[in-house]
């Protein structure tokens, strides 16, 4: 499977913009993945504005099929996505003390 990567870096040493998903290692992208979709949910939580609470809710969304398709990724397991959780969970917690 490809898929096409929209590189912001400065690195540009690739010479094309597309990249084989089963050979990126799913987990540290899980990870950032959880801990956004933990971030944006305690903004929507602590949101004031009406506005801000629609934005939130698009970008939740948004998260959330992320969220999917890095879960389906052939060499996650439901094991592999709890101790992520856990992890972040751990983390998140740790930050908000």
């Amino acid at each position: 499977m490809t898929f096409f990567v929209y590189d912001t870096s400065d690195n540009k040493k690739k010479s094309s913009g597309f990249m084989d998903i089963n050979s990126v290692d799913p987990k540290p992208i899980l990870s950032m993945h959880y801990y956004n979709l933990r971030m944006i949910r305690f903004f929507f939580d602590n949101a004031v504005s009406g506005l801000d609470k629609i934005q939130l809710e698009k970008e939740l969304e948004f998260c959330k099929k992320k969220m999917a398709f890095w879960e389906n990724h052939p060499s996650v397991t439901p094991t592999i996505i709890q101790i992520i959780k856990a992890e972040v969970d751990r983390k998140w917690s740790t930050e908000r003390r």
